[in-house]
């Protein structure tokens, strides 16, 4: 499995919602070691997390997150050597930076 690269279709259904990385959007990604982290979008505007993995043991997951938590992982990723970011701030979450 290459990390770096999210698969074209992982579906999870969690708490009666399906999350499926071929109709969601791909914001961002951050790599760490063995393991990555795609932060997607849905058409509904939830986000979600696909983690992957390479360690023995532990396999593929989904984390559905808040808003907050999706601002913070893309920040995070936008910040870090081993991030990618793929759409710009606003158009990825929808919010409009303000002037520090």
């Amino acid at each position: 499995m290459d990390l770096l690269r999210p698969p074209d279709n992982f579906v999870k259904v969690i708490n009666k919602r399906r999350y499926n990385t071929s109709t969601a959007t791909l914001l961002a990604s951050l790599a760490g070691t063995g393991r990555t982290v795609h932060l997607y979008r849905t058409p509904r505007r939830n986000y979600f997390a696909l983690h992957l993995t390479l360690w023995q043991g532990e396999s593929a997951r989904v984390e559905p997150l808040s808003p907050e938590e999706a601002q913070r992982l893309y920040e995070t990723a936008d910040a870090s050597y081993y991030g990618r970011v793929y759409l710009g701030y606003e158009e990825a979450l929808g919010i409009t930076p303000e002037d520090a």
